[in-house]
């Protein structure tokens, strides 16, 4: 058994990812996967998968998806939709103190972080992982529960070769899971508040085609 020195908690709701992780942590004594999504309502709801790897190359196995999320509409594909139970993050960690969590549930960032309102406010989760893109509710909560919040590197993904990349350094090509090239890249001049930096990113997602980074969010 390997022994990682800390209790980890994997939320994967997902009937097609399971496998991979499954193999990942095969092994991990302190690994405990949790086949739910993580949501502020309490119930079984639609997951909505847009795209899944279909040839099984490279890392990731056929039926792989990064591109999960529940749904509150009846307007999805039902062929890409699957019925899954949800569990909040409050009632997961029971009371106990989280040193690090990572968010990446594309777009339903501001459910995650209600559902773990009371280890927010009790200053109960050290460090969060969010991916971003521009959303002001969810820069507002987390200021707002009184973290300090740092980006980090950019993901451009942009529509077609002549999309407007003036505003960023391109650092380097990425190949994403879904076979997509994006850029990755800073912004050339950093807006210097709250409300321009989330101006700034809506407007450039909407000359590039998709722009999201991931903040990191410091418990004080």
């Amino acid at each position: 058994m390997l022994d990682i020195g800390a209790r980890v908690m994997a939320f994967e709701p997902f009937p097609g990812n399971l496998p991979i992780l499954h193999k990942t942590l095969d092994g991990v004594a302190q690994a405990e996967i949790i086949e739910k999504a993580v949501s502020d309502d309490q119930t079984e709801m639609p997951f909505f998968v847009s795209s899944k790897v279909t040839s099984g190359s490279g890392d990731w196995g056929t039926g792989y998806s990064s591109l999960g999320h529940i749904v509150r509409d009846a307007k999805s594909d039902a062929s890409r939709t699957v019925n899954v139970s949800t569990i909040s993050v409050d009632e997961a960690i029971d009371g106990e103190r989280v040193r690090f969590m990572k968010v990446d549930v594309q777009g339903g960032e501001m459910s995650v972080l209600r559902s773990a309102k009371s280890a927010l406010e009790e200053q109960r989760i050290d460090i969060m992982h969010l991916e971003y893109s521009g959303e002001k509710d969810v820069l507002e909560a987390v200021f707002s529960y009184g973290y300090v919040v740092f980006d980090s590197q950019y993901i451009l993904l942009p529509l077609n070769e002549k999309a407007d990349l003036s505003n960023w350094e391109v650092v380097e090509p990425v190949k994403l899971s879904t076979g997509h090239l994006a850029r990755r890249a800073w912004p050339l001049a950093m807006p210097t508040s709250s409300e321009r930096y989330i101006e700034f990113l809506t407007a450039e997602r909407g000359k590039i085609g998709n722009a999201f980074t991931d903040l990191v969010c410091v418990s004080r």
